[in-house]
């Protein structure tokens, strides 16, 4: 239980508490691969499913084969060292925690979530073979931090500079030697121009999460630019939110019944109680659209939230603040046809869950639990 006063003291600690992580999702395992690729470039990749079960160190030397043992075992300690943080808010530009944020449409800036070894194995092994690296919405640096320790060229762009210090903040805790150069820039707007030496200027390009905040143009947008990035044969990884068995597959699928030209677009509300001046608990729901048009109807798109207060179920003694978001869940299905005039699909992989590890014995590994997105390696069409 937390105590907070209305009228002061609400702000900050509530609103940061209400942040909570929205519940990141996805469907059934399966693997996949879409047009005729060179298999003699690709067939060496290895696939998300053989990093399943893996401890930190054989899924570092699977990842990583021809590195030293030495740069290996602290690639793994980094592993193991980012994945004892939990999730944590985006630091978005402009968004202070503030009482005046109430009624407002801000931008959603998302969490960072602790690595893990199946979406990033199949990423660091790219990353072994590659020079040039651009990681797209860096979050606080899980797949930043292991290709510099590797010595590689990696340049993190963001839509928030107070996300990008906190980046390079967080580096140099694992890497006081790095001198990272970070970028804003946002390649989902069709006005912004890519610098003249970025164009066909990586080997690889990772998207973790970044994806269902984008609407249908600016998903077509950012596709278009990731492939104007790439080298030719150069590679992307990306990671992107899919529907979970259940309420949000069930919602999914009632908007692709009705046609809705977005069925993927659901909103969330994170529902914090609070009686007497202390908070009494936390819960998530989704919106139905009725709702959403009825108290909502200037949020319309992914990557945008809004801040209120309801009355509670119980009476005038307890007040509901609700954080009102909304995410862009894709399936292959779904998002496939923004892939295919760009992107060969190498492989697809959807995890119900996946093991994060918080430390390592020579007899035990132990770990915490989070949900996993549908994730993609693509092979840049010439």
């Amino acid at each position: 239980m937390i105590n907070t006063s209305f009228t002061t003291t609400f702000s900050k600690k509530l609103i940061l508490l209400s942040l909570c992580t929205v519940l990141y999702s996805t469907a059934s395992n399966h693997s996949h691969a879409m047009d005729a690729i060179d298999e003699t470039v690709t067939r060496t990749i290895p696939r998300y499913a053989e990093f399943e079960g893996l401890t930190p160190s054989e899924y570092i030397k699977k990842a990583l084969p021809n590195t030293s043992e030495h740069q290996q075992r602290k690639i793994a300690e980094l592993y193991i060292s980012q994945g004892k943080c939990p999730s944590t808010p985006i630091q978005e530009d402009g968004t202070e925690e503030s009482i005046d944020n109430l009624g407002k449409i801000l931008p959603e800036g998302g969490y960072s979530f602790p690595p893990s070894a199946v979406i990033q194995g199949s990423y660091l092994y790219l990353c072994e073979k590659s020079a040039n690296i651009l990681v797209i919405g860096p979050g606080r640096g899980d797949d930043v931090i292991p290709p510099l320790a590797l010595g590689k060229n990696v340049i993190p762009i963001d839509i928030h500079t107070k996300q990008l210090n906190e980046l390079k903040q967080n580096v140099k805790k694992f890497l006081p030697n790095s001198n990272l150069q970070v970028v804003k820039r946002n390649f989902a707007e069709a006005k912004t121009t890519i610098p003249t030496k970025w164009v066909n200027g990586f080997d690889l390009v990772n998207l973790t999460r970044v994806f269902h905040f984008l609407n249908d143009s600016e998903t077509k947008t950012m596709v278009s630019n990731v492939h104007t990035l790439l080298k030719t044969g150069g590679y992307a990884c990306i990671a992107v939110l899919a529907p979970t068995p259940g309420m949000d597959e069930d919602e999914f699928n009632k908007q692709l019944k009705l046609g809705n030209p977005t069925p993927g677009l659901i909103y969330y509300d994170k529902l914090t109680t609070i009686t007497n001046n202390c908070m009494v608990g936390e819960t998530t729901e989704i919106v139905s659209y009725e709702e959403l048009q009825k108290t909502t109807p200037l949020l319309t798109s992914p990557g945008q939230k809004t801040e209120f207060f309801k009355m509670g179920k119980l009476g005038d003694a307890y007040i509901v603040h609700a954080l009102r978001q909304g995410r862009h869940y894709h399936t292959l299905e779904t998002f496939s046809p923004y892939l295919k005039d760009y992107f060969n699909i190498v492989d697809s992989y959807n995890l119900k869950s996946y093991d994060t590890i918080l430390s390592e014995t020579k007899t035990s590994v132990y770990k915490t639990k989070y949900v996993e997105p549908l994730t993609l390696i693509l092979a840049q069409k010439k």
